[in-house]
C-alpha cells in the first residue's frame, strides 16, 4: 500500500484489546468523496445470494444488509465530483458496504476471503472539463459472515427492546465470548449486524505505512 492512501480507520470497542470495530472514516464513516451519480444493483433494499435471515427477527428493515451484491445485474456505475484536494482512498464507505481498490480487496482476500463477497463496479470521477475519468480496478466488497460472539452475561447492552433483547444499540459495551474461531478476522455481530468487527492481525496487516 502507498502512504499517501486511507486505507482501514480502526477504533477500539473498549474494553476489547484483540477486536477492532471498523470504520471507513475516523470521523464517524464520512465519504471523503461527494457521490454525483450511482446506478446501484442493491438499490430499494435488493438482496444479494448471501440473505441473512435473522435480520428481521432483530426488528431491522435493511434486510439487504450483509447478504452481497446481485449476480444478474449490471455492474454498480460511480461517479464522484472531482475534489483535488482529496484522493480516492482504497476503502470507500458505500454505507451497507465499501468500494474497495484492487490492493485492499487483496488483502480482504488474503485474510478473509469467506467472509466477504465482492464485485467489480465502474468508479469514475467527472472531472472540471466535464470529462468522467475512470479509475479502474474497483470492487464493491460486503461483509457476509454473520457470529454471535457476545457474552452478554459480562456486557452492558443497551436495547430498544427491553423486554426481549432483539439487537443491541448505540451505547453498549460489549465483551466477547472466549475461545473464538482462529479464522475469526472480519465479521458482523450477530445481534448487531451494522457493526463490522476485525482481528488485531487483520487490523495490523491493512494499515498503510509510515
Amino acid at each position: 500500500m502507498t502512504s499517501n492512501t486511507h486505507l482501514i480507520s480502526m477504533r477500539a470497542m473498549e474494553p476489547l484489546t484483540s477486536f477492532y470495530r471498523v470504520l471507513t472514516d475516523p470521523d464517524a464513516g464520512l465519504r471523503s468523496q461527494e457521490t454525483l451519480d450511482w446506478e446501484c444493483s442493491r438499490a430499494g433494499n435488493r438482496a444479494g445470494p448471501f440473505i441473512a435471515p435473522h435480520i428481521p427477527s432483530l426488528g431491522i428493515r435493511l434486510t439487504s444488509l450483509g447478504s452481497g451484491f446481485p449476480r444478474d445485474a449490471p455492474a454498480d456505475r460511480i461517479v464522484y465530483k472531482f475534489n483535488p484536494r482529496r484522493r480516492v482512498r482504497d476503502f470507500e464507505n458505500g454505507s451497507a458496504f465499501w468500494i474497495v481498490s484492487a490492493q485492499a480487496r487483496a488483502v480482504l482476500m488474503a485474510y478473509a476471503a469467506d467472509a466477504i463477497d465482492c464485485a467489480q463496479a465502474q468508479v469514475l470521477v467527472h472531472s472540471k472539463q466535464g470529462q468522467d475519468l475512470e479509475i479502474p480496478n474497483r470492487w464493491l466488497c460486503d461483509v457476509i459472515r454473520f457470529e454471535d460472539v457476545v457474552d452478554e452475561a459480562n456486557s452492558h447492552i443497551e436495547s430498544g427492546a427491553p423486554a426481549a433483547i432483539r439487537s443491541y444499540s448505540a451505547g453498549s459495551l460489549l465483551a466477547f465470548k472466549k475461545d473464538l474461531p482462529p479464522d475469526l478476522h472480519l465479521f458482523r455481530i450477530w445481534k448487531w449486524p451494522q457493526i463490522v468487527v476485525c482481528s488485531a492481525a487483520f487490523a495490523a496487516h491493512s494499515k498503510p505505512p509510515t
